[in-house]
């Protein structure tokens, strides 16, 4: 088994692996930049989603790259991690959430490889979910809410308070701009996801506080030693043997 993490806004350095090498991934849908070595003594692979140091925006990502590098490199299981603003007055700043399910509201997005129709009713891992819930529960002095919807909307704008009140009308508990296509894109490859989120900032409109990517930067910067720890309690849960739907309900 192989393990990749995607990186989200804040976190960008792989120091969490071991013997780490640093390689660019030719794929027929452009280049990735990866890091792999070892973590907990399993042999991971670490994607910077934005590139190294943030350099591309949410819509600029080359999703499909990024996913079939992992793909390439033999990865079986891939850990999203990504800031997130909160709908739910529940889900604070600071808190994790293992989410459970996707609602998309992009707009510009390549969703696919071009295989097939593809099964997301559950669109994340059971298992990796699992993985997420048991390894946050080694870590002291977090709170991490095991069920979450995630709303993705193109950006790069944060969305209006009248988006962010139509959401919580909806049952949406956090809302960020890239797990649409990621999510879906590791489904039809047969990858199994799961998503770590954490709540930088509750949503437009709900404080006096405005949402900014600085806003998100702080939280996850002063949240980063705690979400490394899950990190890697999580990567020690992974069970060797699947057992989930994933690859069923893939087109491979």
């Amino acid at each position: 088994m192989k393990i990749g993490i995607i990186g989200g806004t804040g976190l960008y350095d792989p120091a969490m692996l071991e013997d780490r090498q640093e390689r660019i991934i030719n794929t027929p849908f452009g280049k990735a930049h990866v890091f792999q070595g070892r973590c907990r003594g399993r042999e991971t692979v670490f994607l910077p989603r934005h590139g190294v140091g943030h350099t591309l925006l949410p819509a600029q990502v080359n999703y499909r790259a990024n996913l079939m590098a992992l793909k390439k490199l033999g990865v079986d299981r891939v850990l999203g991690v990504s800031a997130v603003g909160s709908l739910n007055s529940q889900m604070q700043p600071g808190h994790l959430v293992v989410c459970d399910q996707l609602v998309d509201f992009s707009k510009n997005r390549v969703q696919t490889f071009g295989l097939g129709h593809v099964d997301v009713t559950e669109p994340y891992c059971s298992e990796m979910r699992q993985a997420v819930q048991q390894g946050a529960a080694k870590v002291e002095d977090i709170i991490i809410h095991p069920l979450g919807t995630y709303v993705c909307f193109e950006g790069p704008r944060y969305e209006t308070a009248a988006e962010i009140r139509m959401l919580q009308r909806l049952g949406m508990d956090v809302v960020g701009q890239t797990n649409i296509p990621e999510a879906p894109l590791a489904r039809e490859l047969g990858l199994c996801y799961g998503l770590l989120a954490l709540v930088t900032n509750m949503g437009a409109g709900l404080t006096q506080t405005r949402p900014s990517h600085e806003a998100h930067r702080e939280m996850m910067r002063r949240s980063l030693p705690k979400l490394q720890e899950v990190i890697l309690e999580t990567v020690s849960m992974i069970p060797e043997e699947k057992r989930c739907a994933c690859q069923a309900q893939a087109v491979l």
